[in-house]
């Protein structure tokens, strides 16, 4: 994490920006200091500062300045929009923001922009809300490629939450206060006006391959967070997918430190608090898998939970259904999506004249040059069991490790990775080179 040192510098009433590689644990910090100098000294007493802000959804109540210390203290919101000079950052509607500094009757002024919106991720989640236009991104794996010196600040998990009410044109980072680690590789799903983050990558220990189980609530558009339970029962584990079916919150199969792939369902039906293993017992299971996709489809008591795809040693293009978690069936897909693939995504488009069952990108070895996949799928049928390619090479490009999300009778496709990788169909722990684990 890498906050700018603003230098105010009165002798040539010019400013310079320098950055400093900034250490944050995973227990980030609400808000980020840096001094404000005259030249090489430190500005104590005997400067007066003024802050503004154009408009762009943004305040000078986000920055402010300590008079008598020289102190800048940035909120974390705040910092996490700032936009330095970074061409691979993405931008969006900038707010400029000055901190202007008066000292023995001479001025000089810093100017930085901030952007409303998220930074490139991937293994992130997102979700629409049930009423009204919101959608929401959560978490993720962070390529920061802006340096320090000759250091490039690596790659980094999220805590952010960040949410747009406008069909995706701004976004506003919403999260504020105690909230879940940085994660990625973790589910979401929402039950009514709740939201859920449970389990993926995360801990404390600065591991990127550390799992953990806990699960998280938001009932109030994503702003705040508790601790629903932090022993839920399963296994902590990364690559997994949740839904909402009947009230009850599914967690669905991923992998743990010690079983790469795994078959199981677990249930809550009392808002995530207590858990049980759906599948104990059940002789009728899906095949086991990670980094697949999963959806419910039909409406009231007719809908089903879906499992597609994924991966268990070889790409997968089966698709299963099951009305409760516990036991589940094959569908008899007379007409495949291909190739097989993990890390893709789903939507189901409820309105409108598209609606449907919408599969996306995705990562597998019969994409050829890149292995990643830019294709989009239909399936029309409620089933999964004919699918027709709806175009080959969307203009999104190939992708793999996004998320997809369908609010207001339009789907979205958002973040995700692009490079090539090489394919590694017996995912390590850690990770392979190029492949996520």
């Amino acid at each position: 994490t890498v906050p700018p040192t603003v230098r105010l510098t009165f002798k040539d009433v010019a400013v310079r920006k320098s950055k400093m590689l900034v250490k944050v644990n995973d227990n980030a910090p609400q808000s980020f200091t840096n001094t404000l100098r005259l030249g090489t000294t430190t500005v104590t007493a005997g400067a007066s500062y003024r802050i503004s802000a154009n408009p762009g959804g943004h305040t000078p109540g986000e920055i402010s300045v300590d008079s008598a210390t020289g102190k800048v203290t940035f909120t974390k919101a705040l910092y996490d929009k700032m936009t330095p000079a970074d061409p691979v950052r993405p931008t969006g509607p900038p707010a400029r923001i000055t901190i202007e500094a008066t000292y023995q009757g001479k001025t000089a002024s810093y100017n930085f922009t901030v952007t409303d919106h998220f930074s490139p991720r991937f293994s992130h989640t997102a979700v629409a809300a049930a009423t009204g236009n919101d959608i929401y991104v959560i978490g993720g794996f962070l390529k920061d490629l802006r340096t320090s010196g000759s250091t490039i600040i690596p790659d980094k998990r999220s805590d952010e939450v960040w949410r747009s009410s406008d069909e995706g044109v701004t976004w506003e980072q919403v999260a504020a206060g105690p909230r879940f680690l940085p994660r990625y590789d973790h589910s979401s799903a929402v039950s009514g006006n709740d939201i859920y983050v449970i389990a993926g990558r995360s801990g404390t220990d600065g591991s990127l391959s550390q799992r953990s189980r806990d699960v998280w609530k938001s009932g109030n558009r994503g702003v705040t967070w508790e601790l629903v339970t932090d022993n839920p029962g399963f296994s902590p584990r990364s690559g997994h997918r949740s839904e909402v079916l009947g009230g009850k919150i599914y967690v669905i199969a991923g992998r743990t430190d010690t079983s790469p792939y795994l078959d199981d369902v677990w249930e809550s039906d009392n808002g995530g608090q207590t858990w049980s293993e759906a599948t104990s017992g059940s002789t009728a299971k899906f095949g086991a898998r990670v980094e697949h996709e999963s959806a419910v489809l039909g409406r009231g008591a007719d809908a089903e939970l879906y499992v597609i795809g994924g991966l268990r040693e070889a790409y997968l293009n089966d698709v299963w259904h099951s009305n409760n978690g516990a036991s589940w069936s094959p569908v008899s897909v007379t007409t495949a999506f291909t190739p097989a693939r993990e890390r893709h995504s789903l939507a189901v488009l409820n309105e409108g004249v598209h609606s449907g069952l919408y599969l996306i990108g995705g990562l597998g070895s019969g994409f050829g040059s890149g292995n990643r996949g830019g294709d989009v799928w239909k399936s029309t049928d409620g089933e999964g069991r004919i699918w027709g390619r709806v175009i080959q090479n969307a203009p999104f490009g190939n992708r793999s490790d996004h998320a997809s999300a369908a609010q207001g009778g339009a789907l979205y496709v958002i973040g995700g990775r692009n490079t090539p990788v090489r394919i590694s169909t017996t995912c390590g722990n850690p990770p392979t080179a190029g492949h996520p684990g």
